[in-house]
């Protein structure tokens, strides 16, 4: 009796901490874990739970999908602001293992907006597929790029635009990428007939923004709206 009590103690336990592991931050597909989606880090020899004092929150990378998280370290874990749960994980200087051994790095603390966090996370972010609002262009357009390498070598590395649409292809025109208020912003210059920009919002993991594009003496007229990407790795 008192071993199936203590069988089901643990299978209760387990089952509590995957689920705080999943919905606390971003479910992984069983193939991701398969294929090494999961880096499987051993865990700190201190087995204590430790907590960084030095920030109110911190912002986590995931390095599986590129996306950012800010959270607000307390004992034994932290608590995932974008969901308000609790998450089991052990600090260890640097950054968090969660229970399943994966490892999210300190890229930053109390908001993404911290000077080199959104930087970071776009170089570890593969290809992006991003809707511009329809009502904005009188019709939906969509742009394909590989944001790590565009972070690293945007000039060779051009955003494509389907249906080809001249306003929008402008963004590889004297292209430029940054970090501006904690997001990522891209820039193109037509030669200073319009201006377009394409930001991507750090703290969504890059899958809202927005774009802009200014003219200064076109005559298409100033067009701004919003901005939905979806990861493609």
């Amino acid at each position: 009796m008192i071993k199936t009590l203590f069988a089901a103690l643990l299978t209760i336990t387990a089952a509590g901490v995957n689920a705080a592991d999943i919905t606390g931050l971003q479910a992984s597909k069983a193939a991701d874990i398969t294929a090494g989606g999961e880096l499987n880090l051993p865990l700190p020899q201190a087995a204590e739970a430790v907590t960084p004092r030095s920030r109110d929150t911190l912002t986590l990378l995931d390095p599986r999908n590129g996306k950012v998280y800010v959270v607000v370290p307390v004992s034994g874990g932290f608590i995932n602001i974008s969901t308000g749960l609790f998450v089991p994980a052990v600090y260890n200087g640097s950054g968090y293992v969660l229970p399943s051994g994966q490892y999210l790095p300190v890229v930053g603390g109390k908001s993404p907006a911290d000077k080199g966090a959104a930087m970071t996370a776009a170089k570890a972010t593969g290809r992006m597929s991003c809707r511009l609002d329809a009502k904005a262009l009188g019709k939906q357009y969509t742009l394909s790029f590989n944001l790590k390498k565009l972070a690293a070598d945007p000039e060779n590395n051009p955003i494509r635009v389907s249906p080809a649409q001249n306003f929008l292809e402008a963004l590889n025109e004297n292209i430029s990428v940054r970090e501006e208020k904690g997001n990522i912003v891209v820039s193109g210059d037509s030669d200073g007939f319009f201006l377009v920009y394409l930001t991507l919002n750090t703290a969504s993991g890059f899958t809202r923004g927005d774009f802009y594009l200014r003219d200064t003496g076109e005559g298409c007229g100033d067009k701004r709206g919003p901005v939905t990407c979806s990861a493609l790795d």
